[in-house]
């Protein structure tokens, strides 16, 4: 198993670190590790990422798929501007393409064909998997966490809509479980 770089180690540290200080929601993915093998295995040649904060998880996509164009979306201007900072520190910043705005109005100026879609914003809604569903291509992976952020009955529609197995393929699980790893089968 290949191991995250001190980079990496160190720019999950510097957004825990200003999560603390800012008081915000630039929440940490906390299973790094399983991310990147998961993503290098994958090999995914374009993603998108819904959910930027200070750049910690598309600079795993850079590292674990180094082919990879990464598109990732965030509403927070400081975090766009820490996670630019982030990206050219680690000379990534020419794969890395950052959407500043609400997941909705960006989603809707995207491109299709996303071999692989992360979403680690507060709680995915229904209408935001399904745009994300609508960008992601056949065969691609689907990576969602903070389902249990969601409210009870939304949760239960969300969990509903990723079992469907005429659509998806349940793959994995990342993060203690709480993040779902899906392949589109359906269309």
């Amino acid at each position: 198993m290949k191991k995250l770089t001190k980079e990496l180690l160190d720019l999950y540290r510097i957004s825990v670190e200003h999560r603390l200080d800012h008081g915000c929601g630039g929440y940490s993915f906390e299973d790094g590790f399983g991310l990147y093998e998961l993503v290098n295995k994958i090999k995914p040649k374009r993603v998108l990422e819904l959910g930027t904060a200070l750049g910690y998880t598309s600079a795993i996509f850079a590292g674990a798929a180094p082919e990879a164009l990464i598109d990732t979306i965030e509403a927070d201007a400081l975090h766009v501007k820490l996670a630019q900072n982030n990206f050219q520190r680690l000379s990534i910043d020419h794969r890395i393409t950052i959407h500043q705005g609400e997941f909705q109005a960006v989603l809707a100026n995207l491109e299709k064909n996303y071999d692989l879609a992360f979403f680690d914003g507060y709680a995915p809604s229904i209408d935001i998997l399904g745009k994300i569903d609508e960008r992601l291509s056949q065969n691609g992976y689907l990576i969602c966490a903070n389902l249990g952020l969601a409210k009870a009955s939304e949760r239960k529609e969300l969990l509903r809509t990723l079992g469907d197995s005429g659509r998806w393929k349940q793959v994995g699980l990342l993060e203690n479980e709480a993040t779902i790893v899906a392949q589109k089968i359906g269309s």
